[in-house]
């Protein structure tokens, strides 16, 4: 569907991916890498679990950063956000086994709700 609005749509078209690492499919960064129009958020708020330091990235077209590049954003990313997001990133096999663990975790409760009725 995303492809649909992208094709039809000549604007910029944002999608979050906030939760990309739990999901079962493949990013959009993968799959529609073509368009110009996408611009894809990413945040290291949830799976890399640096909520407080208020990180997140964004994947687009080069002209889209280079626009994007020429504007004073309202809220630097301060040394120590950026610091942590680059350890983090280090660390980049630990949140993916984090993941695994609560995806396991998420699918043993669907599961047991199910069981219940729920």
């Amino acid at each position: 569907r995303i492809a649909a609005v992208l094709d039809a749509f000549d604007g910029p078209v944002v999608v979050d991916e906030a939760y990309v690492e739990f999901a079962a499919g493949p990013s959009l960064v993968d799959t529609m890498s073509g368009h110009a129009n996408l611009i894809v958020l990413r945040t290291f708020s949830k799976a890399w679990g640096l909520a407080g330091a208020r990180v997140g990235y964004l994947v687009a077209d080069p002209r889209v950063i280079d626009a994007l590049d020429r504007i004073d954003l309202p809220y630097p990313l301060s040394a120590p956000a950026a610091r942590a997001a680059t350890i983090a990133l280090d660390r980049a096999a630990e949140m993916e086994a984090t993941v695994r663990r609560i995806v396991a975790e998420r699918e043993r409760l669907a599961g047991l709700l199910d069981d219940l009725g729920a």
